[in-house]
């Protein structure tokens, strides 16, 4: 029964991106044709790389509740989620968390030298990221934490399910064109499939692999432990919200490393300050929830101990 769910959702994936790959030059298409009409300029500068990304975010939204029929789920309660009445305070305990954690390594590397302040900043900007900030843990919490852990949760232990969706999110999130690789055009049809071999190019470098597999494993673990302490997906958010917040202020704000140190690469993932921050961020999660009671925690036979 176990294997039989994971396999589904990997499927689910896979199908996903194979559709991405097929629709994504249409709509690229389309996107062009309304610039070329005037009807939206602002589409002008967007690649196609982004109407692919955009193109797998739409169909896996709406192919969530087909998976989760698929996967066995009929009602929202099959997910193991419940009312929070601390949902507020939850929110603010996530932001706080994620958001200052992460300032407060930065502003360790800066003292340090190893990142510094640009010399223009684009203040102007500022409110989207607090859009990305918002947007993002709304997609992608109910998606991960929500939808699949809930499924993987009812048929098997939370552990073994929380070990699995973490490795399945940092996949996930590890897939990506490379910076100042070859671009990819969308006037084929070919041109999704094509990026979809590049998706994975970050795989051929061990020390990326090692580094930040390792980040987005805690990252995806750190989530999902606040799921299971309080059943809900408002701690959740609010720590995903804080940490895509910092993360949008220090790519905009900060000078990346000219070379890679063993403190923190050219990637914000990679590095032993980030690894550190994480293990310490769940260390503080276990501390503060650990002894939060969870309804129906001694009851289910599919929970787990923490």
């Amino acid at each position: 029964m176990p294997v039989k769910t994971v396999l589904k959702i990997v499927v689910g994936a896979t199908l996903i991106l194979a559709l991405a790959a097929l629709l994504a030059p249409p709509v690229y298409w389309f996107g062009r044709a309304l610039v070329t009409h005037g009807l939206v300029p602002a589409l002008a500068g967007v690649k196609f790389h982004s109407y692919f990304n955009r193109t797998a975010l739409i169909l896996g939204l709406a192919g969530l509740w087909p998976l989760l029929r698929w996967l066995g789920v009929r009602h929202i309660a099959d997910l193991q989620l419940s009312a929070n009445p601390r949902r507020f305070a939850d929110i603010g305990l996530g932001f706080i968390i994620g958001a200052g954690g992460f300032t407060l390594v930065l502003a360790l590397l800066a003292m340090g030298g190893y990142v510094r302040l640009r010399t223009t900043l684009p203040w102007g900007d500022a409110w989207m990221f607090f859009l990305t900030a918002l947007v993002v843990p709304l997609i992608e919490e109910p998606f991960f934490r929500g939808a699949l852990f809930g499924s993987l949760r009812r048929v098997m232990p939370w552990p073994w399910a929380l070990a699995f969706l973490s490795f399945f999110f940092a996949i996930l999130h590890f897939l990506g064109p490379k910076p100042g690789g070859p671009k990819v055009s969308g006037e084929q049809w070919t041109a999704g499939f094509r990026l979809v071999g590049q998706l994975f190019w970050q795989f051929a470098e061990p020390q990326r692999v090692a580094w930040g597999w390792v980040t987005l494993f805690l990252v995806g673990w750190a989530l999902g432990y606040t799921v299971v302490k309080t059943r809900s997906l408002y701690l959740a958010f609010g720590l995903h919200s804080g940490w895509v917040l910092a993360m949008r202020f220090y790519d905009e704000f900060m000078r990346r490393p000219i070379k890679t140190t063993s403190w923190i690469g050219k990637d914000v993932r990679m590095g032993m300050a980030p690894v550190l921050l994480l293990v310490a961020t769940v260390l503080l999660l276990i501390l503060i929830l650990g002894r939060r009671a969870t309804p129906g925690e001694s009851t289910s036979s599919q929970e787990g101990r923490p």
